[in-house]
């Protein structure tokens, strides 16, 4: 609706002093509608199940609730094997480092593998590199424990740069340098997931329709997201809970501060003093009281109704 009005202002030439901002508009239209379904889509379907079987390797994840060790365990009760999609991965994969080839090798050393460390991160989408047609034939000849071919889902690379993504929350904020400084992650993910990622293509082929847009779209920025990336003892790298995944033109705006905010009243409760110190808890205690009867006459009132 947006973008169909700003093609009525083009096409009727309304404003052409302001033609270079409705034209940048137009861009975030078309970078929308690509890049918003598809981070609803990775929001819904990260971490992946090659991440999610490396958690077999993590300590015990207590805080984390149903997205924690719980899912896990939902997952395997519904055939969902974790060694078998690790074992596969790190046998197949090519980019992987020979200490992680050698565990497909010989099984015994998964008992000796373990997390090193555990980081929050706020990444930038920078690289991807889909499975090969010979790397997803060899996934789909590999067979369940029930025989059945084709249930572990090829694997690719995913290359992420450190990045800053202001959410309103008083946070250090690292140098531009620092951030260009650090050194790349790397994280294998599901074909389906790389899919998801890799929006450009279809970004350019959106606005390679509209008029002098497309030159203004910054092919280099990518999908951001907040995540905890592990790392294990053999190399590699995984997303243990992806908690955030935004768009690449996501912008914060401070106005979003405001979400829930009430007009002051005044309050007649009597502030805390020497004399009661406890005059806040006694308000409050008598709040949830009156609360309680209010909701009892409703109850008694309902019921003569319904006689």
């Amino acid at each position: 609706m947006v973008d169909n009005f700003l093609r009525y202002v083009t096409r009727h030439d309304v404003c052409p002093e302001y033609q270079e901002s409705i034209n940048k508009a137009r861009v975030l239209c078309a970078q929308a509608t690509v890049e918003l379904p598809a981070t609803y889509g990775l929001a819904n379907t990260f971490p992946g199940d090659f991440n999610l079987a490396c958690r077999i390797f993590c300590p015990p994840d207590e805080g984390a609730g149903f997205w924690g060790d719980t899912y896990l365990a939902y997952q395997m009760d519904h055939g969902f094997d974790p060694r078998r999609v690790f074992l596969t991965t790190v046998a197949l994969q090519p980019s992987v480092g020979a200490a992680a080839r050698a565990l497909a090798e010989d099984n015994t050393k998964l008992a000796s593998l373990h997390v090193e460390s555990t980081v929050q991160m706020t990444l930038e989408l920078v690289d991807v590199s889909m499975p090969s047609d010979t790397l997803v034939q060899a996934y789909a000849g590999v067979k369940s424990k029930d025989g059945e071919a084709g249930r572990i889902e090829a694997v690719g690379v995913a290359t992420f740069k450190h990045c800053f993504i202001e959410d309103g929350w008083e946070r250090h904020r690292p140098s531009d340098a620092y951030l260009a400084a650090a050194p790349r992650v790397t994280v294998l993910l599901e074909k389906s997931l790389l899919n998801l990622l890799d929006v450009k293509a279809r970004v350019v082929e959106r606005l390679s329709k509209v008029d002098g847009c497309l030159p203004l779209v910054d092919l280099e920025a990518g999908i951001k997201l907040r995540a905890e990336v592990c790392r294990l003892s053999c190399g590699i790298t995984f997303f243990k809970h992806v908690l955030e995944v935004y768009p690449s033109f996501y912008s914060f705006l401070p106005q979003e501060l405001m979400f829930g905010f009430k007009e002051p009243v005044p309050n007649p409760r009597p502030a805390p003093s020497v004399e009661n110190p406890n005059a806040d808890e006694d308000a409050e205690l008598q709040m949830m009281e009156n609360e309680f009867k209010e909701g009892e006459r409703a109850e008694k009132a309902d019921a003569a109704a319904a006689a």
